[in-house]
């Protein structure tokens, strides 16, 4: 199945500049990936991400089945996949799980299986730990991705709440608004609960019978199943970094010197988080950390959303 994002998704990659593809471990399973918006006026172009957003937000809120009703990207499609977002608003939209999920489709090249999105402002809502399930396709065998974004402005904060909220997902833990632990239940798996999501609700996607036949055997693998599935996790660092000290710089400067922050400081978390990976024993999993610098955070993400919405 081809990705479900647009006719090209190096369009919405030529705004962003690759900063550092940091290996976590000598077969590339595990990864972080700096990006940073290309720079205009000694600030991140948050013009052309609203622009480049666009496009995408069909793909991102409605199913292929929704899509296939359309005969041309019309008004009409625009307006439906805009309604989804203001619907879901009610219930903080996060502008990251959108960025993840055009990370995963144009760099990662993972194409989606399900829109959560249409499943999240169903009437019949109930509590789903993954903003998004996509799968990759390494040499013959299969990665089933499961989203996680939020945004701290604190770097550190952040990745421990990204880590741990794995960890949670692996072990059935469930936990208060202060993080403290409240119920857990090793028989149980929340990644179980997630495929049988996905499989109650492939209908709503249009896929042919053997991309249904292959989705399925990638859910629940068989003895007769041909390719190895195994269970990954895509993570989308979305964090609050200070330009103003360098605006004395010249343009020139200016990138160069953000650059080199950027590196520096994502360089000094490694060892932190191959450390908590380790210790939250998710060491046997494909992670692909996605890491993107953005100035006055609560600001522009209002301005995009609304830009976006409206």
């Amino acid at each position: 199945m081809d990705s479900s994002f647009s006719s090209d998704s190096n369009e919405f990659l030529s705004i962003f500049k690759e900063i550092d593809n940091i290996a976590l471990d000598k077969n590339w399973e595990k990864s972080l990936k700096i990006f940073m918006l290309q720079i205009d006026s000694k600030d991140f172009d948050y013009l052309s991400l609203k622009e480049k957003l666009l496009d995408p937000i069909l793909w991102y809120s409605l199913s292929r089945k929704t899509l296939s009703e359309y005969k041309w990207v019309s008004v009409s499609a625009v307006k439906k996949a805009t309604s989804k977002i203001r619907d879901y608003l009610s219930n903080t939209w996060e502008l990251w799980e959108y960025l993840l999920y055009c990370f995963l489709e144009s760099d990662l090249q993972a194409p989606k299986i399900l829109s959560k999105l249409e499943l999240k402002t169903s009437p019949n809502d109930y509590v789903k730990w993954a903003d998004w399930v996509h799968y990759k396709k390494i040499w013959d065998d299969y990665v089933l991705l499961f989203g996680e974004s939020k945004t701290i402005i604190e770097l550190k904060r952040w990745i421990d709440s990204a880590l741990l909220s794995i960890y949670d997902f692996k072990n059935w833990i469930k936990r208060n608004k202060d993080w403290k632990e409240t119920d857990r239940n090793t028989s149980k798996f929340w990644i179980w609960y997630e495929k049988a999501l996905i499989s109650d609700n492939l209908w709503k996607e249009t896929f042919t019978e053997e991309e249904e036949k292959f989705f399925k055997s990638l859910i629940y693998p068989s003895r007769e199943n041909s390719c190895n599935v195994n269970t990954g996790f895509a993570i989308f660092i979305w964090f609050e970094m200070d330009i103003s000290k360098f605006q004395d710089l010249s343009n020139v400067e200016f990138s160069n010197k953000l650059e080199e922050v950027l590196k520096e400081k994502i360089n000094k978390k490694k060892d932190y988080i191959l450390e908590e990976i380790k210790t939250k024993n998710l060491q046997w999993h494909n992670l692909y950390f996605y890491f993107l610098p953005f100035s006055r955070l609560n600001e522009t993400r209002e301005e995009i959303t609304k830009h976006i919405t409206t």
